[in-house]
């Protein structure tokens, strides 16, 4: 009676499972793992999941499996084919025994070590079964040859074997199985029965069944064993079944065994699953066992095939099963969480998998709508399905895709996908059609029928593909709304208010009001934020507060607002994992399920929080369907999808709070030439890790060893130095590029699918290698060649800064001297400009009293000694103050193109006019004449100097040789002056040319100041050339220049033309009387000179600086002025700008009278609008010349203006301002012409300047008075009018303001000498 009550008992059990849905998860070779046999699992103490297979060891993190020993890692003739494995104590190994040898894997260095330990006898471990730690520390090894311990401390290993002669040995050599219990016992499962290792006595006590289990022979081979929680020891057995040992009495209880009801054959693994259910791992399969009531069934139909050789629970609660052919599969601890139905084929499983949507009878059962395969109901009580497709269903709907259904008073609403509606009355099993009639107006709108909905006042209202319609009862018809006959209406709902309120795709949410038949339609504005997220409305929703919910496709969700009337929005913006949402539901603590296309999602939209279900959680698929969701009334939740629906109470759900350890597992580094398939993988359990400097990046791989749903893991991480934040991120590694050289920490944590995260965090310690020639020993090395180096440059420096000294010295040297000669040629050229003055005052009285000729033959044979001195002197002057121009920076000279040999020879011919007797000149030139590009000026003083040396060493002879010869380079002109004096010595040749430097032994030192040759230098050497001595001339002194011919070049230099120096006739000295000179001059006597030798001819105003000639011009009219430039208070230059700006004495000539002769300062005159530029010392001859060349071309200004009939000017005589300033007082005149009031005061009115003035400007200007000014005007406009022939000559006449017309003809003749007549007939033959 028993064993047929444990059968039926079965029954119930088998057929839930077949038709439950799978709750497991299986890893395979498919998988990753090197092998489908899996003979031993363990965790270890960081959490890893280890598997033992017939080909090599395998880790798993939840994500990936990592083979170790397998045959594609050491060939396929050495690879592991492994029977079990046990964790060290130390945490960091694993026992593997195999069927060949025992090893040691070191799990943090991913390392074998085989055991060659041997006993006393020399016995090794081979072909070993069961391991097993004693609470000493001491490893139990159970093999084919007896037992072995390995104390790992003292490094001992003992064997025990069987022995006839002793009864306390082992009652057998084949161990199987070793088991310390609670208590500390170990205990031993051999082929002959089972052994208890007694601690004090070091021996064994034996317990073996003798008698018969079941009518059969006791078997004693005992294969695993486990105790209970209560402290009873189980034992599997080889055939015998189960067996349950008493500890007190040393007896056996036999559960399966052969004879039995029911037999499991060769049970290899026991495993408590709960305080009453047993896990029973066999050849047959996996059994449940309840050892209270001695129930066994088999766990699932999945491995009711299967050898089950492992049981294992991790600490999360997970169930791992390891198979023999099959692999390995997963329990979660969660699976009964939410159940999961689906089609398996079977009869009473469901019909179709595509569920489309749900509907709950008073009874309690769930309708079922599939697209797939037609109508089922589920009676959630059994757990059972009814198929009304099925043959054997009393009523059955003859089409598979339904997709509306609604239970009202008995009878079954059924919407189909094109075959109309159907009502199904449940107790009389009758069926109706309803069908879309076109000729029927109170048909159906359309075939296609998504949603039935039942208002609150009993309407029945369908929503169609293309419209909407209310079923009347009475008349068993439908009433269409119009206007929506062509809307698809995919789900309808009535709200607290009356209204209706339908899902449309495509058309947004539509409102309908059936008691005033309003309707309104709200559709997505993406420029509104409260319209509707989405015009794809799938499903509408009312929750528990009467909030009105829109699930869309592809906007998330929203809620209606009554009193403002509008939608709040939900999305991915809101932290939504998905914007297409098929159904909603909620729950009583206020979160929102919704299905979608990635899972089943609990969504918070006060805190927008979100958490994420998939297929890890057991879901039928990550996709659900459309509007496919249900709330039973006992509060279970229902959700369709393509793979069947699931079902659970969202309060039931349970929450993984195991915190999961994370781990950073291996650094995959890449160098510059691997591939990534080639990349190397380095173990980091160790938690340190050496990066080498060929290494450009790398990868962290770290893992949260959660198994529930490894895929919702998630992890934070950081690398100190580098990121001051965690980085949050769903991936299980990172990626590092170009790390500098150095010691860095990488922390992670992890987090379960229940976002609990994990007490500590995990770290790594990297080191980044420099490369070689970074590394401290180079630095080293680096650090003493720096030193030796630096050793050798201050050595250098010091002698580098030895040499600079000394050039200092020396620079400094020569800077004192060059000091000294700058303060020298200062002084010197100071002088010589204080000496220009009196040399002016002593040459031009000279030059007068010399003109003459009044004195005795000794008189003016001694002034014209004094003259001949002066005229020295002055040429001393000159060759000082060339010196010092060409010696500044920024002389430039004109070159053009010269002839050399006229050159030499003027010069030659003027010197001999005053060479002194007895000294003769000779010339060599050449027969053709030599042309260069010099500075003719230039190559003048070269010359002259030249020959004024010569001719104070020469005693007879002074010879001047031209010749021209040909360098690599150029054309050289070479030219030599040669002496016959007593030489210059060879130590002195090069001192020579140095200013301020005379020969010691010349007896004619007296006669210069020693700049001649310098100044010869500095000339030669700006053509480019050079001067020297010739040391192989010996009969007196030859100085040689060479210059290499130069492209013709134009110098762009101010060039002031000399005033000809000619004598006022007696005419022009008469006829100057009458001009005004102004002498501006600081120095008293060359004011008095001046005003006496000028007095005669013209009328002379004086001043000494530039605030009195100012003042004078104010008082009295002035022809020209005569200037000094350097002059106390205000210089020349400055009266110059000053009178050049003022348009009423803008047009007096003005000389500038100067001792500085340098370019600049005739340019800086020139610019400034001076007439003339004459430097100290100065011919009085010549100042006269320029003074009556500058008044004459004034007279010749005024005949000209005078003596034309038009109005033309001479713009060569007058300066623009001038020229506008005349222009505007013609205007002036010309338009006053017929005005009898105009009068002189008039005209300076409008000329904005006094009458005095007025008449001064004009009279400076056309040396006319207003009034004879003003009348010219009138002549000259009239000479235009008459030259243009548009009017008679009396018109003319009056035109000009004339009342005589013969008058006007005197007039015009006596001022142009023409008659008007003669001067039209005159115009008339030009033409």
């Amino acid at each position: 009676m028993i064993k047929r009550f444990i059968l039926s008992a079965c029954m119930p059990l088998i057929l839930v499972s077949l038709i439950s849905a799978n709750i497991y998860k299986r890893y395979d070779v498919r998988s990753g793992m090197s092998g489908n046999c899996i003979r031993s699992i363990l965790q270890d103490s960081i959490g890893y999941m280890w598997f033992a297979t017939q080909d090599g060891l395998n880790r798993f993190n939840g994500i990936e499996f990592t083979n170790y020993g397998h045959s594609s890692e050491n060939g396929d003739n050495n690879y592991m084919n492994i029977v079990t494995i046990c964790q060290h104590y130390d945490n960091n190994h694993i026992w593997i025994a195999s069927t060949e040898k025992l090893y040691l894997f070191d799990s943090r260095n991913e390392r074998f070590s085989a055991f060659d330990k041997q006993t006393n006898d020399g016995a090794t471990v081979n072909s070993a079964f069961g391991m097993a730690y004693d609470n000493y520390g001491q490893l139990w090894i159970g093999t084919a040859n007896g037992l072995f311990v390995y104390n790992e401390k003292k490094g001992t290993l003992k064997r025990y074997l069987h022995s006839l002669s002793d009864p306390y040995s082992l009652p057998d050599n084949h161990v199987w199985v070793i088991y310390n219990d609670s208590y500390g016992t170990i205990w031993i499962g051999t082929r002959n029965g089972l052994a208890k290792y007694n601690q004090h006595t070091n021996n064994f006590t034996t317990f073996i069944t003798k008698g018969t289990s079941f009518g059969h022979p006791a078997c004693n081979e005992i294969i695993s064993l486990t105790e209970s929680s209560q402290g009873v020891l189980w034992a599997g057995t080889w055939y015998g079944g189960l067996a349950r040992f008493n500890k007190e009495t040393g007896r056996f209880r036999y559960y399966f065994g052969e004879g039995d009801t029911l037999t499991i054959p060769r049970i290899r693994t026991l495993f408590q699953r709960t305080a009453n259910s047993f896990y029973l791992g066999s050849d047959d399969g996996l059994y449940t066992f309840n050892p209270t009531t001695g129930e066994c069934v088999l766990t699932d139909e999945e491995h009711a095939k299967e050898s089950i050789y492992a049981c294992y629970q991790d600490r999360e609660g997970g169930i791992w099963i390891g198979t023999y052919f099959s692999g390995v599969s997963y329990l979660s601890p969660k699976y009964k969480d939410i159940e999961w139905y689906y089609s398996n084929g079977t009869e009473h499983s469901l019909s179709g998998n595509v569920i489309s949507q749900f509907c709950e009878d008073p009874q309690g059962n769930i309708w079922i709508a599939t697209e797939d395969g037609g109508l089922n109901v589920f009676n959630p009580r059994s757990r059972t399905f009814t198929n009304h497709l099925s043959k054997k269903s009393n009523f059955k709907i003859g089409y598979h895709n339904i997709h509306a259904l609604l239970y009202n008073k008995g009878e079954l609403w059924i919407g189909s996908f094109s075959r109309g509606l159907y009502i199904l009355n449940t107790q009389t099993k009758k069926i109706k059609n309803y069908r879309h009639n076109q000729t029927n107006p109170y048909s159906i709108p359309n075939d296609h029928i998504y949603s039935i909905y039942k208002a609150k006042n009993g309407n029945i209202y369908i929503g169609t593909l293309s419209g909407f319609c209310q079923y009347d009862p009475k008349r068993d018809s439908f009433q269409t709304l119009k206007s929506l006959s062509h809307i698809f209406i995919y789900d309808i709902i009535e709200d607290q208010y009356g209204n209706l309120w339908m899902a449309s795709k495509r058309d947004g949410i539509w409102r309908y009001n059936p008691q005033t038949g309003k309707l309104h339609n709200y559709r997505h504005n993406p420029q509104k934020k409260n319209s509707p997220c989405s015009n794809w409305v799938i499903r509408v929703y009312i929750d528990h507060k009467q909030n009105l919910w829109f699930c869309t496709e592809g906007g998330g969700i929203c809620r209606y607002h009554y009193k403002q009337d509008c939608f709040e929005n939900f999305s991915t913006r809101d932290n939504l994992p998905n914007n297409i949402i098929y159904g909603i539901l909620d729950d009583q603590s206020g979160n929102y399920w919704l299905s979608s296309n990635r899972g089943l999602i609990r969504y918070e939209p006060q805190s927008k929080r979100a958490q994420l279900y998939t297929v890890e959680d057991g879901l039928q698929s990550n996709q659900f369907n459309f509007r496919s969701s249900l709330q039973a009334s006992d509060g279970k939740f229902y959700f369709g999808g393509v793979n069947g629906f699931n079902a659970f109470y969202p309060f039931k759900l349970s929450v993984n709070k195991v915190r999961p350890t994370a781990s950073i597992s291996a650094v995959y580094m890449h160098s510059p030439d691997d591939k990534i398939s080639r990349s190397k993988r380095v173990p980091a359990l160790s938690g340190k890790i050496t990066i080498p400097y060929q290494v450009v990046s790398f990868d962290i791989m770290f893992e949260s060893l959660s198994y529930v749903a490894p895929g919702r893991n998630l992890y934070a991480y950081k690398l100190d130095g580098i990121h001051k934040d965690w980085i949050y991120t769903n991936k299980h590694n990172v990626s590092f590029l170009n790390l500098s050289p150095g010691k860095y920490t990488f922390r992670v944590k992890s987090s379960n699918n229940d976002e609990y995260w994990s007490n500590n965090d995990c770290c790594l310690h990297i080191e980044v290698l420099p490369p070689p020639w970074k590394t401290i020993y180079a630095k080293i090395f680096y650090l003493l060649v720096a030193c030796g180096f630096t050793y050798y440059l201050v050595r250098l420096y010091l002698h580098k800064q030895q040499i600079v000294k000394q050039r200092k010295m020396k620079e400094i040297e020569q800077i004192k001297n060059q000091e000294l000669f700058q303060a020298k040629i200062t002084f010197f050229t100071q002088v010589a400009h204080e000496i220009k003055t009196p040399l002016s005052l002593i040459n031009a009285p000279l030059e007068a009293i010399m003109e003459m000729h009044e004195w005795n033959n000794e008189v003016e044979s001694n002034l014209s000694v004094i003259q001949k001195n002066s005229n020295r002197l002055i040429e001393l002057v000159k060759q000082l103050l060339d010196f010092r121009k060409v010696d500044k920076e920024g002389y430039a000279l004109s070159f053009r193109q010269t002839d050399i040999n006229q050159m030499i020879e003027n010069i030659i011919e003027r010197f001999r006019t005053i060479s002194l007797a007895g000294i003769s000149f000779s010339v060599s030139l050449p027969e053709k004449h030599l042309e260069y590009n010099v500075d003719e000026e230039a190559m003048t003083k070269i010359i002259s100097n030249l020959l004024t040396n010569a001719m104070k060493f020469a005693r007879t002879q002074i010879m001047i040789m031209l010749d021209e010869h040909l360098s690599a380079e150029a054309h050289i002109l070479s030219i030599r002056v040669r002496d016959d004096g007593p030489g210059i010595p060879k130590d002195e040749c090069s001192k020579v040319f140095e200013p301020f430097y005379q020969v010691g032994n010349v007896s004619n030192s007296g006669s210069g100041v020693g700049i001649g040759l310098s100044l010869v230098r500095l000339l030669v050497e700006k053509h480019n050339g050079k001067v020297y001595i010739n040391t192989d001339y010996m009969a007196g002194c030859e100085i040689c220049v060479e210059i290499p011919h130069l492209e013709k070049s134009i110098s762009m230099e101010h060039t002031i033309f000399p005033v000809f120096n000619e004598k006022l006739t007696s005419d022009e000295e008469a006829e100057s009387s009458s001009y005004s000179l102004l002498v501006v001059e600081d120095t008293t006597d060359m004011l008095e000179f001046l005003s006496k030798n000028l007095g005669s001819s013209y009328v002379i105003h004086t001043a000494s600086n530039g605030q009195e000639a100012l003042g004078c011009l104010e008082k009295t009219t002035i022809d020209l002025i005569i200037s000094d430039i350097v002059m106390p208070y205000m210089d020349g230059f400055e009266l110059l700008k000053i009178i050049r700006a003022d348009n009423m004495l803008c047009h007096i000539p003005f000389i500038l009278l100067s001792a500085l002769d340098s370019v600049d300062s005739k340019i800086a005159g020139l610019d400034y609008g001076a007439d003339a530029y004459i430097e100290k010392p100065f011919s009085l001859h010549h100042m006269k010349a320029t003074i009556n060349n500058l008044l004459e071309n004034r007279r010749m200004l005024f005949n000209h203006f005078t003596t034309v009939p038009d109005m033309s000017y001479d713009q060569m005589l007058m300066n623009k301002t001038d020229v506008k300033w005349l222009n505007t007082i013609n205007e002036i005149i010309t338009t006053n012409f017929t005005n009898e009031d105009f009068t002189i005061d008039k005209l300076a009115g409008e000329m904005a300047i006094s009458r005095s003035n007025l008449q001064r400007k004009l009279k400076g200007l056309t040396g006319m008075p207003p009034n004879d000014y003003i009348r010219l005007i009138r002549l000259k406009t009239a000479g235009e009018l008459l030259q243009k022939g548009e009017y008679r000559i009396n018109e003319v006449c009056y035109i000009v303001g004339f009342n005589n017309p013969s008058y006007f003809a005197r007039c015009f003749q006596k001022q142009f000498g023409i008659l008007p007549k003669d001067y039209i007939r005159k115009g008339e033959q030009a033409i």
